[in-house]
């Protein structure tokens, strides 16, 4: 075995002629060691493959892994292998890839640019390119794919319809039959939960196994620890047997990990209870937990006596959607967080306010779902209709002064 030796013993000259010794860290502490010779190699580069396979999120690698799949699967259709391709074929034949799975399939361009990021990621990982596939030729094909993307459709067609709490309400009514049931009114406290605090589905619900989503050792869907319910300064949480017979001031939820929290800081997010209003979202969560039984460990839609899962209630928001005239397809659980947000949007909440609920990174992270109301449309007509608010005088003082 051979320590790896300090280099304090090691000096450099610099141009005045004074030694650098004085800047070289010391080696009183105890250093690690290596093996030698091959051994050292080996683990070393098992090191390297380590920090590369943690690089990539696991919600990243199963897309990956998908886009590979499929890009193996297009090679066997192909009667291609792998083998004794070099990288000119490899970037001439990903392109070809990339047609087929828009033009054959039918997939959206961002699905097929995922794709391509995994056989590119997979392909690297393995060593089998010295560089990338992304090449002037394949951004060309994409560019290409999404422009005919957009004269089929525009993207208001496309994205999802905000599910606002009129719609939570018309579902609870016509869909879930008034919640005469436990089993109806946690549907219902779902769709309050997730519009209340701009969920995405993994964050707050589980599948039909009661299964939450988990990214390196971490739950990353919201636990019924995580949700702490206030009177004042005293603090319960969801799975306390005994609660005050009122409704809270105000309840909490604690995210571990998010999508906009890729190294796992965590996000608290407060809702205040509308204490003057006949309608709470708060009492509505709180009468949800009182009930629910819910136990330490237990994700917080998951409980011993019902599970919440994900398919249940985007089919109860798509039914609701459909009764109302709207478009399923174009409504999912995503709809929820565009609703908050296109609802915050409609109150004038600054733009601050609405990526600090959203937690999202930027304002330029969810301006395409920002739809005005007619009241907003109304403030731009006032505006653009006075003949005082930029006259000939404004614009002589602001735009032609020296």
């Amino acid at each position: 075995m051979l320590p790896i030796q300090g280099i304090h013993s090691v000096t450099g000259q610099c141009s005045s002629g004074r030694h650098l010794t004085a800047s070289i860290p010391s080696t009183t502490c105890d250093y690690p060691t290596l093996p030698s010779g091959d051994a050292a190699q080996a683990l070393l580069t098992r090191a390297v493959q380590v920090l590369r396979h943690a690089s990539v999120a696991d919600t990243s690698r199963a897309t990956y892994n998908v886009g590979f799949r499929q890009f193996c699967i297009f090679l066997a259709v192909s009667k291609l292998t792998l083998s004794g391709l070099e990288l000119p074929d490899l970037m001439a034949l990903i392109c070809t890839f990339a047609a087929y799975s828009f033009f054959f399939r039918g997939l959206q361009p961002s699905t097929i640019r995922s794709y391509i990021q995994g056989v590119d990621h997979h392909l690297k990982m393995a060593n089998l390119i010295p560089r990338t596939l992304w090449h002037p030729t394949l951004n060309q094909v994409l560019l290409g794919i999404d422009r005919e993307t957009s004269f089929e459709s525009a993207l208001i067609n496309k994205s999802k319809l905000p599910f606002s709490l009129p719609l939570i309400l018309f579902a609870r009514s016509k869909v879930l039959m008034n919640t005469v049931t436990f089993e109806l009114y946690a549907i219902f406290a779902a769709l309050c939960f997730g519009f209340m605090f701009l969920f995405r589905k993994s964050e707050f619900l589980t599948d039909k196994r009661g299964r939450g989503k988990m990214e390196r050792g971490i739950k990353s869907t919201v636990m019924s620890d995580h949700v702490l319910l206030y009177w004042g300064d005293v603090c319960y949480p969801s799975t306390s047997r005994f609660l005050p017979p009122t409704p809270p001031d105000y309840i909490s939820s604690f995210l571990p990990r998010s999508k906009g929290d890729p190294l796992g800081k965590g996000a608290t997010r407060f809702f205040p209870r509308q204490k003057n209003s006949s309608f709470c979202l708060v009492t509505i969560i709180y009468i949800y937990v009182k009930h629910a039984g819910l136990r330490p460990g237990d994700y917080f839609f998951a409980g011993p006596r019902f599970i919440v899962h994900s398919t249940l209630v985007s089919n109860t928001m798509k039914a609701a959607a459909f009764a109302a005239g709207l478009s399923p397809t174009r409504t999912g659980l995503h709809s929820l967080r565009v609703g908050g947000l296109v609802s915050l949007f409609a109150a004038g909440a600054p733009a601050h306010l609405m990526t600090l609920a959203g937690r999202w990174a930027s304002e330029s992270s969810f301006i395409q779902y920002m739809r005005a109301t007619m009241e907003q449309y109304e403030t731009i007509s006032d505006a653009l209709n006075r003949i005082d608010l930029v006259t000939v005088q404004h614009i002589k003082r602001l735009y032609t002064a020296p």
